[in-house]
């Protein structure tokens, strides 16, 4: 049932992110184009004008991801479809772990597709050698090993992030929808005031890390590849608590009954 469940709402999810996906592409496709030509004042006005709707649209896509998601949560549980949902012969922890699988594979989807589409610009127009070079510089110093560890840790780092995000919507909209009235309100107040603790909690953490490392926040000098790496390990530790937690407690809630309108 849950991967019935899994594949009805990533349909869902999924089929007006298409269209921003072509949408992207398109663009995409147009700024390498224009700055594959040989640059004139008109084409330079060309490449801003495309490249600001690149950025435009990418950051569309992901805000449009993490909306379709939380509406996806909102009416499958709490407005008039949550009468059919809550027949379905599923349990309650199939239920919501559904949303939270598909809401998690469609926000990664998105974000491989937006690095994909900056990456390609990037590659195509400039070309490998100036990032294998980068590469090797930072390789030869720290280690092929430590390098890829890196690497790895801050395309992880910023998907946890992102997760965080799409967290704080959930458990907002999982507590809100515990009142009776001002369901709304309430479940945007909720999830805004969680997600601002725990970033407050996040700067607290940093300064008690400056506090014992040669990490200056102040400073306007760039910071070491080992202060990086500190503080790309802190953040992903820091995300996978908050996410576990933000999971944990919303499948409480909602596991305790929903107050369906």
């Amino acid at each position: 049932m849950l991967k019935n469940l899994i594949k009805y709402d990533f349909k869902w999810i999924n089929k007006v992110m298409v269209i921003y996906y072509i949408l992207l592409f398109i663009i995409t496709v147009a700024v390498t184009i224009v700055e594959a030509m040989e640059q004139t004042f008109f084409l330079l006005i060309v490449d801003k004008i495309l490249s600001g709707m690149m950025i435009g649209c990418s950051i569309s896509v992901i805000i449009t991801v993490l909306m379709r998601c939380w509406v996806r949560y909102n009416i499958s549980f709490y407005k008039d479809e949550s009468y059919l949902t809550h027949t379905l012969p599923a349990t309650k922890n199939e239920l919501f772990n559904s949303k939270i699988i598909t809401s998690i594979l469609s926000l990664i989807i998105a974000l491989l597709f937006v690095a994909v589409c900056f990456f390609s610009t990037y590659l195509i127009n400039v070309g490998i050698d100036p990032i294998k070079a980068l590469y090797n510089s930072v390789a030869i110093k720290f280690g092929n090993v430590t390098t890829n560890l890196f690497i790895i840790g801050v395309i992880l780092l910023v998907i946890l992030e992102m997760i965080f995000i799409l967290f704080a919507g959930i458990f907002g909209l999982t507590l809100g929808n515990r009142s009776n009235n001002g369901k709304t309100i309430k479940s945007i107040t909720f999830g805004f005031i969680s997600y601002s603790i725990l970033n407050t909690v996040s700067v607290i953490i940093i300064q008690i890390l400056d506090l014992f490392t040669d990490f200056d926040i102040t400073s306007k000098a760039a910071p070491s590849i080992g202060i990086i790496k500190t503080l790309v390990i802190t953040g992903i530790l820091m995300y996978v608590i908050y996410n576990l937690a933000y999971y944990l407690a919303s499948k409480r809630l909602f596991n305790k009954g929903v107050n369906v309108e």
